[in-house]
């Protein structure tokens, strides 16, 4: 059985995928579900979809003896980050410096004061009601 390794079902034509046998479809398929779920993985956000990255990861997976699954294409990952065209990492902004706010001051206690005729007289201090 011709073994094939690395394809999707978008790399051919209605036509060619009819030659296949129902095997090498599954095959296919599956490849192809192992690559989504890889790049739907939170751990692969940095992951940059390019040919160079692709045929990266394939040759990790395939010099390993590896199938091609979720899992082997993660180990890739991990073991090729270095060497991967990745998007980079983005620092968080730091925050603003926030200025203290101002304490209140209390008002000043004021006397009490009572006029009669324009002049300040004395009056003992208001209770209350």
């Amino acid at each position: 059985m011709e073994q094939i390794e690395n394809f999707t079902s978008e790399d051919f034509t209605a036509e060619e995928l009819e030659n296949f046998t129902p095997e090498q479809r599954a095959e296919i398929a599956d490849i192809e579900k192992a690559v989504n779920e890889f790049l739907v993985d939170r751990r692969h956000l940095a992951y940059i979809q390019t040919n160079d990255n692709r045929d990266k990861l394939l040759g990790y997976v395939e010099q390993h003896g590896l199938p091609i699954t979720a899992t082997s294409l993660h180990l890739a990952y991990e073991g090729l980050h270095d060497e991967l065209e990745l998007l980079l990492k983005q620092e968080p902004l730091p925050a603003p410096p926030t200025q203290a706010a101002p304490q209140p001051t209390p008002p000043p206690v004021r006397k009490w004061v009572a006029y009669r005729n324009g002049q300040p007289i004395s009056v003992p201090e208001p209770r209350s009601l």
